[in-house]
């Protein structure tokens, strides 16, 4: 619903936009009858394993020509498997979920593997749950929404305290990547 907000703000023609909230590994089913241009994947794949990651874009590249992904990497090299573990345990623990995200050169393994060739990349900083982020990215009223929700509710404010310690005692390894990649012609590897 706020993407296609966005979008039509930008002045992108809301009929060129499909929005789908789609279970990721299922991915190939949801779409059979489908074909886009561009799929945006958005914070959807770093808590699934690699295999599992894999899967999930192969079945995305029959059925979309090219992929902007947004997610969180490894800011360093998959030399440290030992401390790339110890963070992968750090943020499963503190978000309740598996927590698995990939190195820049895991990312563009992961996709090349697909059928995606990466065009483009970049990475940065995490600066999720950072106040004036959350404004930037939520806007005025969901913030308040969300701030309120922190204040009033212990469960959620307790989750929110423990994932800010976690991100914050690991914000040298990790960051975002942004990735434009294109399908190759359907020409996943096995």
């Amino acid at each position: 619903e706020m993407a296609s907000q966005i979008a039509c703000e930008q002045g992108v023609d809301s009929e060129l936009i499909e929005i789908m909230q789609l279970n990721m590994r299922n991915v190939g089913e949801e779409l059979e009858q489908h074909h886009y241009d561009t799929a945006i994947i958005e914070a959807s794949l770093s808590h699934y394993s690699t295999k599992e990651k894999r899967a999930i874009l192969k079945g995305l590249a029959k059925h979309a020509d090219e992929l902007l992904l947004h997610e969180i990497c490894f800011r360093c090299d998959d030399s440290s498997l030992k401390e790339l573990n110890h963070i992968k345990q750090d943020m499963s623990r503190a978000l309740a979920i598996g927590f698995h995200p990939l190195t820049v050169d895991g990312w563009t393994n992961v996709l090349h593997e697909a059928g995606y060739e990466v065009k483009r990349s970049e990475t940065g900083p995490m600066k999720v749950l950072n106040p004036v982020t959350v404004l930037q990215d939520e806007g005025p009223k969901r913030a308040a929404r969300i701030a309120w929700n922190i204040a009033t509710d212990a469960s959620i404010r307790s989750r929110v305290v423990e994932t800010r310690r976690a991100i914050k005692s690991h914000q040298h390894d990790l960051g975002y990547i942004l990735i434009r990649a294109v399908a190759n012609n359907g020409q996943a590897l096995n």
